[in-house]
């Protein structure tokens, strides 16, 4: 299943009326959220119960519970990439190289780790299928590409 806290990030981010506004106060609150019912969730947003279901269902879940339990299993996850990666996530001119170098690979890695939830693993599978089962296949690069083709 896809990460809905980070389906929940891009989210608040959108304009999409209340789901942004629900996305927005669970990003803010996570720790408190996971201990929420939905009727509490919904006062606290003033939404209706019904408008968290379906947002939660628009990010993949098959409901509240669902994606509340989601959200205590990768709540450190997240916790970790807001402290680790977004704290130290700033490159000043009087940083040591070193630092620099680890700075960029903390974001490189935070870029991958969120990359791959998003994936979906159907389309993974079946693509990588089509790749076993091809006769032939071609890479084409141009400029800088050139290089990862």
């Amino acid at each position: 299943m896809k990460s809905g806290i980070v389906q929940l990030q891009a989210l608040a981010k959108q304009s999409m009326g209340s789901y942004q506004d629900i996305a927005k106060y669970i990003v803010t609150n996570a720790e408190t959220v996971k201990t929420m019912h939905i009727k509490q969730l919904a006062d606290e947003c003033f939404t209706s119960p019904a408008t968290i279901v379906r947002m939660c269902k628009k990010l993949g879940y098959k409901g509240y519970s669902d994606f509340k339990q989601d959200l205590v299993l990768n709540l450190h996850k997240w916790f970790f990439e807001k402290q680790e990666v977004y704290n130290r996530g700033y490159i000043y001119p009087n940083k040591a190289a070193i630092e620099i170098g680890e700075v960029i690979t903390n974001l490189m890695i935070n870029g991958m780790i969120k990359s791959v939830q998003f994936l979906d693993s159907e389309l993974v599978t079946d693509l990588a299928k089509i790749l076993y089962e091809a006769e032939r296949i071609d890479f084409y690069g141009c400029g800088i590409s050139n290089l990862v083709a």
